[in-house]
């Protein structure tokens, strides 16, 4: 998906590190640099795949490179798409220098936003979410 802000999420051991990207064209999407925030509320990794609770603030609107847009929630729906790849990312500890592999899988989904999409506990739950994982990225070696 281009010029729109993607949610990375994916398992390292027993960690599930996740990554804002942005691209403009079919490439592998560099960091995305504006102000929207992912916190964990929880993870579960196993052998066979892994779950994620997060809170991402400023996500729905964004901002990159003179590109800017958002989702719109004011007709009652949110289409999302997403994307999968059976293969496993290189360098996956550091996720502002992951190399994800291509998708497998790809599609949308589309959420109702009813009366039961915002919870009364909504913020208790965004109380939960702490710092992203701490990243394990290797030094960059500096120049003389």
């Amino acid at each position: 998906m281009t010029d729109a802000l993607l949610f990375v999420a994916y398992p390292d051991g027993d960690a599930v590190r996740t990554s804002l990207r942005f691209t403009s064209e079919y490439s592998m999407p560099g960091v995305y640099t504006g102000n929207a925030t992912v916190k964990q509320i929880s993870s579960i990794t196993n052998s066979t795949g892994f779950s994620l609770i997060f809170h991402c603030q400023d996500c729905l609107h964004w901002s990159q490179n003179g590109t800017t847009g958002s989702a719109s929630t004011s007709s009652g729906l949110l289409d999302l798409g997403y994307a999968q790849s059976v293969n496993s990312p290189n360098n996956p500890s550091c996720s502002t220098e992951v190399k994800l592999a291509r998708h497998d899988i790809q599609g949308t989904w589309t959420a109702m936003l009813d009366e039961h999409a915002a919870s009364e506990l909504f913020d208790e739950w965004r109380a939960r979410a702490n710092s992203a994982v701490p990243e394990k990225c290797s030094k960059s070696r500096e120049t003389i």
